[in-house]
């Protein structure tokens, strides 16, 4: 597995990270020449469509790597204007980041060159302008982490990759994106875009060209989670100017070649939309009710506003795909261009936009009012107990860092401690008050995180191997795993790493997200836990965190998913089990009813008991509602003087008193109702009683 975790702040919802597939079992028939990558030296020579620019700095600004700073030169295409680099010389200057040790480049014919790392190839063919792929693990050269050991109280037992069609290689067509390929000396050259998406987006390192610089980072830039690094790398010589034609062409082709070839929930988009790729739905669709002001921006279809040198016309247009038309939570716009003022944040309210987001915030904002009542304002508490039942508060999956590890506070850093650390107080409590049999891990709060804490957590859950699966989707490949955890951190991986004395749960709902969803689906998939409360919120697609070529940062769904092993043979894509959409719960419990336990218990016991308990609850509920409503009516109505007034609103106010009869409906409703009088009657009362204004 590639990179799992990084600084807090630098994410803002809900990560699902790549996998490796370092070695496959394909054999790739070479010729000659075969020779490792530091064997090549970089060229001074530049092909016939290309022109030298000038040579720019680079400079890291990630914790995580140490590289210094190098000058890097920059070419433009003498057609499309198009910024290039000589993929040889960014991998070699930029040796503190990539790992080339390994990578070997096999010139096959005239004009084409394999490059391989053990039995991932690339093959750079230059006279056919495409670039074919065994895996895009060919790309994956970021090295690891200097800062975290991921591999923590976890290890892997066993992994099979399986290619779910015959197709040995993937192909990626440049010249359908107005994109080439070009060599001189074995030395490649592509677009600076491609170059960053092959060999950093994937492994979640950036690299911008802000039109004065280079500058890499982890992810992407948040002007909301980190300012000052979005400033440092989004400030430059071109801030508030328009672009030229040609950037927008180049900005729209690439932006076509990104969803077109790694955006995983494109067949099913293309499909609802009727059209073959993302020009044909660009050039079509013209998005309604934008409350743009300009009207003949706002008849403009989305490829003519894409293709607007204005960057707050091409902006409105990201926003509008991204969160109306995508409207899924793995897709976000995380910064403006480099051509918008250099104080710009990108559409602050654009995900307002997204009915899926909208639902999300909506319910988070619900339950954490709720459950921060529950745990008394305590929100750092992450273990409660109930009678036999202890729950344990999970909101995210995360790896401390190797200095954090060993801090008091670790657990709120990393989910192994905290998991620990819970089951540690489940047996201290049980020790001294009523034995728990029982275990809630809540997870309806939990917006995803790293993959690897995710593993290291089920290994809770169950006293059995893990078994899991990745699936690659542009080259089919499906990858087997089998993991074990250390949970009760003795160094050994065996029979005792188990809680088979405790019955598990989960609770779910929309906000369990990502790698949440995830976990939801292994333990129902396995039979560790029982599902409760709703669906789940989906999301079986890694983040590819992005930077398209006029600066602006995206997120969407990659091409890679990840999936719970199921007990049947996978012959095909469409045999996978389908969790884009959420996970279906074993029992149903209303979302207001997420942290009332002695109503969770009863659901235990039968749906139709809870259901009647929660409807004696929520009549409660609704009857306190609407007495703390009354009451204050009745106050304000006693000292009403204009008496026709107050015959109109105490008439009113009989007419919504409940009755025992009423449904819930019919309560909400007159709740409304005497909301409504209350505020004329408060009025009213404010009127004759100026002095009280």
């Amino acid at each position: 597995m590639r990179k799992n975790s990084w600084s807090k702040e630098k994410i803002k919802l809900l990560k699902f990270i790549v996998p490796t597939f370092s070695f496959l079992p394909i054999a790739i028939s070479a010729s000659c020449d075969s020779s490792s990558f530091s064997r090549h030296s970089i060229t001074n020579k530049v092909t016939e469509d290309l022109k030298f620019d000038k040579s720019y700095s680079f400079t890291n600004l990630s914790d995580e790597y140490k590289n210094k700073e190098q000058q890097i030169r920059a070419y433009r295409h003498k057609d499309t204007e198009d910024l290039y680099v000589n993929v040889n010389e960014f991998l070699t200057k930029l040796n503190g980041i990539f790992n080339t040790s390994e990578l070997k480049i096999n010139k096959t014919s005239d004009g084409v060159f394999e490059w391989s790392r053990g039995s991932n190839k690339a093959v750079f063919d230059t006279k056919s302008n495409v670039i074919k792929m065994n895996t895009t693990g060919a790309f994956f050269l970021v090295r690891g982490s200097s800062t975290t050991d991921y591999s923590r109280n976890i290890k892997e037992l066993d992994q099979k990759l399986t290619r779910l069609d015959n197709e040995e290689f993937s192909t990626l067509d440049l010249g359908k994106y107005g994109m080439s390929i070009k060599e001189i000396d074995s030395n490649i050259f592509m677009p600076f875009s491609l170059f960053n998406l092959l060999y950093g987006s994937q492994s979640y390192y950036n690299i911008y060209f802000n039109n004065d610089k280079f500058i890499g980072t982890t992810v992407t830039v948040n002007k909301d989670s980190d300012p000052k690094e979005y400033n440092k790398i989004m400030t430059n010589s071109r801030n508030n100017t328009k672009q030229t034609v040609k950037e927008r062409i180049n900005t729209y082709n690439f932006l076509r070649f990104l969803f077109d070839n790694f955006y995983g929930i494109k067949e099913k988009f293309l499909e609802k939309k009727g059209v073959k790729d993302f020009d044909e739905y660009f050039s079509k669709t013209v998005i309604k009710d934008t409350g743009i002001l300009d009207p003949n921006e706002a008849k403009m279809t989305l490829k003519e506003r894409m293709l607007s040198t204005d960057a707050f016309v091409n902006g409105r247009a990201y926003t509008d795909f991204y969160y109306k038309e995508l409207n899924e939570l793995h897709s976000s716009i995380e910064s403006g261009s480099y051509f918008h003022p250099a104080d710009y944040r990108a559409e602050p309210f654009g995900q307002a936009l997204s009915g899926r987001v909208h639902e999300f915030i909506h319910y988070l904002n619900i339950l954490n009012k709720i459950r921060l009542g529950i745990l008394e304002g305590d929100k750092d508490k992450f273990v409660k107990f109930h009678k036999d039942i202890a729950i344990i508060y999970l909101d995210n999956f995360n790896v401390a860092n190797d200095e954090d590890i060993s801090k008091p506070d670790a657990h709120t850093k990393d989910s192994y401690v905290l998991m620990s650390k819970a089951m540690k107080m489940i047996k201290e409590h049980s020790e001294k008050n009523t034995p728990i049999k029982r275990i809630i891990l809540d997870l309806s709060l939990n917006g995803g995180g790293a993959i690897v804490a995710m593993k290291k957590v089920a290994g809770f859950l169950s006293g059995k191997d893990q078994q899991l699966y990745t699936y690659e989707k542009i080259n089919k490949i499906l990858d087997y795993s089998k993991f074990r955890v250390d949970i009760n951190n003795d160094k050994k991986y065996d029979e005792n790493d188990n809680t088979n004395e405790y019955k598990w749960y989960i609770l779910a709902g929309v906000n369990t997200f990502s790698a949440a969803n995830l976990l939801t689906h292994i333990a129902k998939e396995n039979k560790f836990a029982t599902i409760l409360g709703n669906k789940s919120g989906g999301g079986m697609w890694s983040i590819l965190p992005l930077v398209i070529p006029d600066g602006t940062s995206f997120k969407f769904s990659s091409n890679n998913a990840w999936i719970s092993w199921v007990d049947r043979k996978i012959e095909k894509p469409e045999d996978l089990p389908y969790t884009q959409d959420g996970i279906d719960p074993d029992i149903e419990i209303p979302y207001f009813a997420y942290y009332n336990y002695d109503i969770i218990e009863t659901y235990l016991e039968s749906k139709e008991k809870g259901d009647a308990k929660y409807h004696q609850y929520e009549r409660r509920i609704k009857t306190d509602a609407w007495k703390r409503v009354a009451d204050n009516i009745e106050v304000l109505l006693n000292a009403i003087q204009d008496e026709y007034k107050k015959e109109q609103f105490s008439k009113t106010f009989e007419e919504n008193k409940l009755k025992d009869s009423d449904s819930i409906d019919e309560m909400q409703k007159k709740i409304d109702k005497i909301e409504e009088l209350f505020r004329f009657v408060e009025f009213q009362y404010k009127l004759e009683n100026p002095g009280l204004r």
